[in-house]
């Protein structure tokens, strides 16, 4: 593969190369609460979002046109009851997969009423 970036002294410009948009998706965290657990992923803007369950106690949350560093979201340390978080960049969106320690039997994904910029996915634990 051939580089076709040139530096311009005279315009002090690098030709042909992108400019990278920051990220929009910023962080997560994982509060472990008395009635159940609360995964908040914080946004630099609203984003529409989708989430579904998948095998193996995943909660998958796909943010249309999201963009992440993946290795910050790997390097981030969960509670406990998050085995794994796996992060995605997609070309037109970003993925963030959390498997859980446990069945997740219910739970709900909302933006936050409050802060259109936080996704809350909140899980009820069985006894409650």
């Amino acid at each position: 593969m051939t580089d076709t970036r040139r530096w311009s002294a005279r315009s002090r410009l690098l030709a042909g190369a992108s400019i990278l948009r920051p990220y929009n998706i910023l962080s997560y965290t994982v509060d472990v609460r008395r009635n159940g657990i609360l995964i908040e992923v914080l946004l630099r803007e609203p984003l529409h979002y989708e989430w579904f369950l998948t095998d193996g106690e995943w909660i998958n949350l796909t943010f249309d046109g999201g963009r992440l560093d993946p290795n910050k979201m790997h390097s981030m340390k969960p509670h406990a009851e998050v085995l794994e978080v796996v992060a995605h960049q997609f070309p037109n969106s970003a993925q963030l997969s959390f498997r859980m320690s446990s069945p997740v039997e219910k739970y709900r994904v909302t933006t936050d009423p409050y802060s259109p910029k936080r996704v809350l996915v909140m899980i009820t634990s069985s006894t409650n």
